[in-house]
Protein backbone atom coordinates (compact mmCIF):
# COMPACT_ATOMS: atom_id res chain seq x y z
CA UNK A 1 0.00 0.00 0.00
CA UNK A 2 1.26 3.40 -1.30
CA UNK A 3 2.35 5.53 1.80
CA UNK A 4 -0.38 8.41 1.45
CA UNK A 5 0.78 12.46 1.81
CA UNK A 6 0.35 14.35 5.04
CA UNK A 7 -2.60 16.06 5.04
CA UNK A 8 -3.12 19.96 5.97
CA UNK A 9 -4.15 18.91 9.33
CA UNK A 10 -1.19 16.93 9.59
CA UNK A 11 1.44 19.66 8.59
CA UNK A 12 -0.40 22.56 11.07
CA UNK A 13 0.67 19.83 13.85
CA UNK A 14 3.83 19.59 12.57
CA UNK A 15 4.02 22.90 12.72
CA UNK A 16 2.76 23.80 16.48
CA UNK A 17 4.96 21.18 17.52
CA UNK A 18 8.12 23.41 15.56
CA UNK A 19 7.21 26.60 17.52
CA UNK A 20 8.32 24.44 21.07
CA UNK A 21 12.30 24.59 21.58
CA UNK A 22 13.84 21.39 22.53
CA UNK A 23 15.84 21.19 26.30
CA UNK A 24 15.51 19.52 29.23
CA UNK A 25 12.98 21.50 31.81
CA UNK A 26 11.41 21.63 35.48
CA UNK A 27 8.19 21.74 36.92
CA UNK A 28 6.31 24.14 39.20
CA UNK A 29 4.13 22.18 41.28
CA UNK A 30 1.33 22.44 43.08
CA UNK A 31 -1.22 19.91 44.47
CA UNK A 32 -4.91 20.02 45.26
CA UNK A 33 -6.89 18.30 47.38
CA UNK A 34 -6.78 14.38 47.06
CA UNK A 35 -9.90 13.01 46.67
CA UNK A 36 -10.28 10.57 49.70
CA UNK A 37 -13.14 8.54 48.25
CA UNK A 38 -11.74 4.74 48.31
CA UNK A 39 -14.99 3.06 47.43
CA UNK A 40 -16.92 2.84 44.26
CA UNK A 41 -20.23 4.29 43.48
CA UNK A 42 -22.81 3.17 42.13
CA UNK A 43 -23.59 5.86 39.41
CA UNK A 44 -21.92 8.30 37.41
CA UNK A 45 -22.59 11.60 37.43
CA UNK A 46 -21.68 13.88 34.25
CA UNK A 47 -19.75 17.40 34.76
CA UNK A 48 -21.82 20.71 33.61
CA UNK A 49 -20.90 20.59 29.81
CA UNK A 50 -18.91 23.74 28.59
CA UNK A 51 -19.08 25.48 25.51
CA UNK A 52 -16.69 25.13 22.74
CA UNK A 53 -14.33 27.97 22.52
CA UNK A 54 -11.38 29.08 20.56
CA UNK A 55 -8.30 27.93 21.27
CA UNK A 56 -5.71 30.36 21.41
CA UNK A 57 -2.14 29.83 19.87
CA UNK A 58 -0.01 29.21 22.93
CA UNK A 59 3.12 27.49 23.52
CA UNK A 60 3.11 23.81 22.24
CA UNK A 61 4.33 21.31 25.22
CA UNK A 62 6.36 18.46 22.95
CA UNK A 63 4.64 15.14 22.16
CA UNK A 64 5.13 12.36 25.41
CA UNK A 65 6.26 8.91 24.80
CA UNK A 66 3.12 6.29 23.42
CA UNK A 67 3.67 4.47 26.35
CA UNK A 68 3.95 6.04 30.20
CA UNK A 69 6.81 6.27 31.58
CA UNK A 70 9.06 4.73 34.87
CA UNK A 71 11.75 5.99 37.04
CA UNK A 72 10.68 8.99 37.83
CA UNK A 73 10.57 11.04 34.94
CA UNK A 74 9.56 14.36 35.23
CA UNK A 75 10.89 14.69 38.63
CA UNK A 76 8.44 11.90 39.82
CA UNK A 77 9.53 9.80 42.86
CA UNK A 78 11.20 6.21 41.36
CA UNK A 79 8.77 4.14 40.04
CA UNK A 80 5.98 6.47 39.42
CA UNK A 81 4.45 6.01 36.00
CA UNK A 82 4.40 9.55 33.40
CA UNK A 83 1.20 9.51 32.43
CA UNK A 84 0.78 9.78 28.32
CA UNK A 85 -0.54 13.44 28.11
CA UNK A 86 -3.57 14.94 25.92
CA UNK A 87 -2.08 17.72 24.38
CA UNK A 88 -3.78 20.97 23.58
CA UNK A 89 -2.32 24.38 22.94
CA UNK A 90 -0.54 25.28 26.46
CA UNK A 91 -1.82 22.46 28.32
CA UNK A 92 -0.65 18.29 28.82
CA UNK A 93 -3.08 16.29 31.09
CA UNK A 94 -2.62 12.65 31.60
CA UNK A 95 -3.33 9.92 34.58
CA UNK A 96 -0.37 8.67 36.58
CA UNK A 97 0.12 5.90 39.32
CA UNK A 98 2.16 3.55 40.98
CA UNK A 99 1.87 0.05 40.55
CA UNK A 100 0.99 -1.57 44.11
CA UNK A 101 0.10 1.74 45.30
CA UNK A 102 -3.45 2.66 46.23
CA UNK A 103 -4.02 6.28 44.23
CA UNK A 104 -3.98 7.38 41.10
CA UNK A 105 -3.63 11.06 40.01
CA UNK A 106 -4.75 13.45 37.89
CA UNK A 107 -1.88 15.82 36.65
CA UNK A 108 -2.15 18.88 34.64
CA UNK A 109 0.80 20.85 32.92
CA UNK A 110 0.44 23.82 31.57
CA UNK A 111 1.82 27.31 30.24
CA UNK A 112 -0.76 29.63 29.81
CA UNK A 113 1.02 32.54 29.64
CA UNK A 114 3.96 30.81 27.35
CA UNK A 115 6.39 31.18 29.98
CA UNK A 116 8.95 28.39 31.55
CA UNK A 117 8.43 26.73 33.66
CA UNK A 118 4.98 25.18 33.29
CA UNK A 119 2.54 24.97 36.24
CA UNK A 120 2.30 21.48 37.19
CA UNK A 121 -1.21 20.97 39.33
CA UNK A 122 -2.53 17.32 40.46
CA UNK A 123 -5.72 15.23 42.08
CA UNK A 124 -5.15 12.60 44.00
CA UNK A 125 -7.52 10.14 44.38
CA UNK A 126 -7.41 6.82 46.93
CA UNK A 127 -8.04 3.61 46.07
CA UNK A 128 -9.21 0.49 48.19
CA UNK A 129 -7.06 -1.61 46.18
CA UNK A 130 -3.73 -2.05 44.91
CA UNK A 131 -3.20 -0.14 41.67
CA UNK A 132 -1.96 -2.68 38.73
CA UNK A 133 -2.57 0.06 35.77
CA UNK A 134 -5.05 3.63 34.94
CA UNK A 135 -5.25 4.97 31.58
CA UNK A 136 -7.25 8.08 30.50
CA UNK A 137 -9.21 9.13 27.42
CA UNK A 138 -9.27 13.36 27.29
CA UNK A 139 -9.87 15.36 30.55
CA UNK A 140 -13.04 13.37 31.99
CA UNK A 141 -12.47 9.74 30.89
CA UNK A 142 -10.52 7.11 33.67
CA UNK A 143 -10.24 3.75 33.49
CA UNK A 144 -8.41 2.00 36.56
CA UNK A 145 -7.31 -1.53 36.98
CA UNK A 146 -5.95 -3.07 40.13
CA UNK A 147 -6.34 -6.00 42.46
CA UNK A 148 -8.19 -6.31 45.36
CA UNK A 149 -7.00 -7.94 48.89
CA UNK A 150 -8.34 -11.54 48.34
CA UNK A 151 -6.73 -11.11 44.49
CA UNK A 152 -9.55 -10.02 42.71
CA UNK A 153 -9.66 -8.44 39.93
CA UNK A 154 -10.81 -4.83 39.89
CA UNK A 155 -11.80 -2.45 36.96
CA UNK A 156 -13.70 1.33 37.31
CA UNK A 157 -14.44 3.42 35.21
CA UNK A 158 -13.96 7.16 36.67
CA UNK A 159 -15.75 10.20 35.47
CA UNK A 160 -13.48 13.27 36.11
CA UNK A 161 -14.02 17.18 36.44
CA UNK A 162 -11.49 20.04 35.83
CA UNK A 163 -11.30 22.83 37.88
CA UNK A 164 -13.61 26.12 36.75
CA UNK A 165 -11.50 27.89 34.73
CA UNK A 166 -9.23 25.03 33.25
CA UNK A 167 -9.68 24.02 30.11
CA UNK A 168 -10.97 20.69 29.03
CA UNK A 169 -10.54 18.35 25.89
CA UNK A 170 -13.33 15.86 25.60
CA UNK A 171 -14.91 13.81 23.20
CA UNK A 172 -18.88 12.41 23.63
CA UNK A 173 -18.78 8.81 24.56
CA UNK A 174 -20.60 6.42 22.96
CA UNK A 175 -23.00 3.60 24.31
CA UNK A 176 -21.20 0.62 26.19
CA UNK A 177 -21.81 -1.59 23.36
CA UNK A 178 -20.54 -3.90 20.38
CA UNK A 179 -21.24 -4.97 17.19
CA UNK A 180 -22.74 -1.37 16.30
CA UNK A 181 -20.43 1.05 14.29
CA UNK A 182 -19.67 4.23 15.85
CA UNK A 183 -18.67 7.28 14.72
CA UNK A 184 -16.15 9.11 16.63
CA UNK A 185 -17.05 12.35 17.68
CA UNK A 186 -14.88 15.38 17.17
CA UNK A 187 -12.41 16.56 20.20
CA UNK A 188 -14.42 19.48 22.06
CA UNK A 189 -11.57 21.90 23.67
CA UNK A 190 -13.26 23.88 25.99
CA UNK A 191 -13.06 26.30 29.37
CA UNK A 192 -14.78 23.68 32.67
CA UNK A 193 -17.88 26.27 33.78
CA UNK A 194 -17.91 28.11 30.50
CA UNK A 195 -16.23 31.24 31.70
CA UNK A 196 -12.76 32.77 31.20
CA UNK A 197 -9.70 31.12 31.65
CA UNK A 198 -7.99 30.77 35.28
CA UNK A 199 -4.26 30.43 36.16
CA UNK A 200 -3.77 27.53 38.12
CA UNK A 201 -3.46 29.33 41.20
CA UNK A 202 -7.08 31.01 40.94
CA UNK A 203 -8.79 27.96 40.69
CA UNK A 204 -10.58 25.88 43.62
CA UNK A 205 -10.28 21.87 43.87
CA UNK A 206 -12.25 20.17 41.56
CA UNK A 207 -15.37 17.77 42.53
CA UNK A 208 -14.56 14.04 43.62
CA UNK A 209 -14.09 11.48 40.96
CA UNK A 210 -17.23 9.67 40.70
CA UNK A 211 -16.62 5.80 40.28
CA UNK A 212 -18.61 3.21 38.62
CA UNK A 213 -17.36 -0.56 39.27
CA UNK A 214 -17.61 -2.56 35.89
CA UNK A 215 -15.82 -5.74 37.25
CA UNK A 216 -14.74 -7.72 40.23
CA UNK A 217 -14.23 -11.11 39.63
CA UNK A 218 -11.57 -13.78 39.28
CA UNK A 219 -7.96 -12.13 38.63
CA UNK A 220 -6.87 -11.63 34.67
CA UNK A 221 -3.25 -12.35 36.20
CA UNK A 222 -0.35 -10.93 36.92
CA UNK A 223 1.30 -9.42 33.99
CA UNK A 224 -1.48 -7.38 32.16
CA UNK A 225 -1.60 -4.33 29.91
CA UNK A 226 -4.59 -1.92 29.60
CA UNK A 227 -6.14 -0.02 26.46
CA UNK A 228 -9.17 1.68 26.49
CA UNK A 229 -11.55 2.34 23.86
CA UNK A 230 -11.16 5.73 22.41
CA UNK A 231 -15.08 6.13 22.65
CA UNK A 232 -14.92 5.02 25.87
CA UNK A 233 -17.17 1.55 25.36
CA UNK A 234 -14.85 -1.17 26.62
CA UNK A 235 -11.34 -1.68 28.03
CA UNK A 236 -8.68 -4.46 26.31
CA UNK A 237 -7.21 -6.00 28.78
CA UNK A 238 -4.03 -8.20 27.87
CA UNK A 239 -2.95 -10.91 30.31
CA UNK A 240 0.34 -12.16 29.13
CA UNK A 241 0.60 -15.22 31.95
CA UNK A 242 -2.67 -16.62 31.15
CA UNK A 243 -2.42 -15.80 27.37
CA UNK A 244 -5.37 -14.05 27.02
CA UNK A 245 -7.22 -10.95 25.65
CA UNK A 246 -9.84 -9.53 27.41
CA UNK A 247 -12.89 -7.23 26.42
CA UNK A 248 -15.03 -5.49 29.14
CA UNK A 249 -17.71 -3.36 28.83
CA UNK A 250 -17.01 0.12 30.59
CA UNK A 251 -20.65 -0.22 32.18
CA UNK A 252 -21.74 -1.66 36.02
CA UNK A 253 -21.42 -5.27 36.21
CA UNK A 254 -19.50 -5.51 32.90
CA UNK A 255 -18.84 -8.98 31.47
CA UNK A 256 -15.12 -10.25 30.92
CA UNK A 257 -15.37 -11.93 27.40
CA UNK A 258 -11.67 -13.46 25.98
CA UNK A 259 -11.16 -12.08 22.10
CA UNK A 260 -8.40 -14.47 21.73
CA UNK A 261 -6.31 -16.70 23.92
CA UNK A 262 -3.39 -19.21 23.69
CA UNK A 263 -5.56 -21.15 21.05
CA UNK A 264 -6.40 -18.62 18.68
CA UNK A 265 -3.25 -16.21 19.26
CA UNK A 266 -0.44 -17.22 20.98
CA UNK A 267 1.64 -14.53 20.06
CA UNK A 268 -0.29 -12.83 22.69
CA UNK A 269 2.26 -13.28 25.69
CA UNK A 270 4.99 -11.08 23.17
CA UNK A 271 2.67 -8.47 23.05
CA UNK A 272 3.85 -5.39 24.44
CA UNK A 273 2.28 -1.04 24.38
CA UNK A 274 -1.46 -2.16 22.97
CA UNK A 275 -2.05 1.47 21.02
CA UNK A 276 -5.36 2.82 18.91
CA UNK A 277 -5.03 4.73 15.48
CA UNK A 278 -7.30 5.85 12.88
CA UNK A 279 -5.95 4.49 9.61
CA UNK A 280 -6.49 6.99 7.01
CA UNK A 281 -8.05 4.64 4.71
CA UNK A 282 -9.22 1.55 7.17
CA UNK A 283 -10.32 2.91 9.60
CA UNK A 284 -9.84 2.08 13.63
CA UNK A 285 -6.48 -0.17 14.20
CA UNK A 286 -4.82 -1.40 17.60
CA UNK A 287 -1.43 -1.88 17.71
CA UNK A 288 1.02 -3.97 19.60
CA UNK A 289 4.68 -4.49 19.64
CA UNK A 290 5.84 -8.28 19.49
CA UNK A 291 8.88 -8.04 22.06
CA UNK A 292 11.15 -10.76 22.46
CA UNK A 293 9.50 -12.95 18.87
CA UNK A 294 12.13 -14.72 16.85
CA UNK A 295 11.28 -12.90 13.53
CA UNK A 296 7.70 -10.46 14.27
CA UNK A 297 7.59 -7.15 15.50
CA UNK A 298 4.37 -6.01 15.43
CA UNK A 299 0.72 -6.73 15.35
CA UNK A 300 -2.15 -4.74 13.71
CA UNK A 301 -5.91 -5.70 14.63
CA UNK A 302 -8.33 -4.20 12.50
CA UNK A 303 -11.62 -3.05 12.99
CA UNK A 304 -12.68 -0.89 9.90
CA UNK A 305 -16.15 -0.10 11.07
CA UNK A 306 -15.05 0.71 14.37
CA UNK A 307 -18.08 -1.48 16.07
CA UNK A 308 -15.91 -2.92 18.90
CA UNK A 309 -14.67 -5.80 16.97
CA UNK A 310 -11.61 -7.19 15.70
CA UNK A 311 -12.42 -8.21 11.99
CA UNK A 312 -8.86 -10.03 11.83
CA UNK A 313 -5.47 -8.93 12.36
CA UNK A 314 -2.02 -9.31 11.10
CA UNK A 315 1.80 -9.82 11.84
CA UNK A 316 4.57 -8.21 10.82
CA UNK A 317 8.33 -8.12 10.61
CA UNK A 318 10.15 -4.71 10.75
CA UNK A 319 10.37 -4.48 7.31
CA UNK A 320 6.88 -5.74 6.13
CA UNK A 321 5.63 -3.19 8.26
CA UNK A 322 7.73 -0.13 6.86
CA UNK A 323 6.48 -1.75 3.24
CA UNK A 324 2.65 -1.49 4.95
CA UNK A 325 2.80 1.93 4.77
CA UNK A 326 2.59 2.47 8.91
CA UNK A 327 3.26 4.26 10.76
CA UNK A 328 2.85 7.09 8.00
CA UNK A 329 -1.09 6.31 7.17
CA UNK A 330 -2.08 6.69 10.96
CA UNK A 331 -4.21 9.78 10.61
CA UNK A 332 -5.00 10.27 14.71
CA UNK A 333 -3.14 8.70 17.92
CA UNK A 334 -5.60 8.07 20.38
CA UNK A 335 -3.24 7.32 23.56
CA UNK A 336 -2.17 10.81 23.55
CA UNK A 337 -5.73 12.03 22.30
CA UNK A 338 -4.61 15.36 20.35
CA UNK A 339 -6.77 15.09 17.94
CA UNK A 340 -4.18 16.98 15.78
CA UNK A 341 -2.43 13.95 14.07
CA UNK A 342 -0.10 10.85 14.90
CA UNK A 343 3.27 10.55 16.39
CA UNK A 344 5.22 10.83 13.19
CA UNK A 345 4.02 13.91 12.67
CA UNK A 346 4.70 15.66 15.62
Amino acid sequence: MKTTKRTALCCFATLMVATYFAGSWTAKRTDAPADASATALDSAESADAAPSVNVPMLSVFPATTHRPRHSGYGGRPSGHVAPPAVLIPGMAYGIGYKPGERWVEAETRERPDGSFPPVVSAVRHTTSYDVIEAKGRGTELAVVLGRARNGDSILERWALTQPIGAWTATRTPAPPVVGVPVATASLDIAIQGGGSFLPPSQRTAPAPATRIEVYRGPSFGDDLELEVDPDGRFALILSRDQVKLWRVLLEENGEAVAVHDVASMPELQYMRRMQTFRHVAYGRQLRAKLHGHATLTDVVFFDSNNDGVFEGHLFFTLQEFAQFGLPHDWAEDFTNYTGVGAPHQW
